[in-house]
């Protein structure tokens, strides 16, 4: 938080709220299929501990995990998509 001050931290606390709460609403959709609900189990878990890392960490983290930690985001704000088939998103 002292690197970025109080707007960057502010930023930060918007994103991950933004983002938690995407999440969480997919709950009731991924529901239905236990294959998809232990993927949004483990996409939450990442997020949590990539939460605690980034505040923990520096802003010098090392590129491929940052990378791979924004994967997870990604999936997170894009599940209900990949639970939709191929025949409903071309309708």
């Amino acid at each position: 938080v002292y690197k970025t001050g109080f707007l960057g931290f502010m930023v930060f606390c918007l994103f991950w709220g933004l983002v938690l709460r995407k999440w969480w609403a997919q709950k009731r959709t991924v529901n239905e299929e236990p294959a998809f609900y232990k993927l949004w189990i483990y996409i939450g878990i990442g997020l949590f501990s990539g939460i605690l890392w980034m505040l923990t960490e520096d802003l010098d983290a090392p590129p491929i995990a940052a990378f791979l930690f924004f994967i997870v985001v990604g999936l997170a704000l894009s599940l209900d998509k990949l639970k939709t088939s191929p025949e409903k998103q071309n309708k």
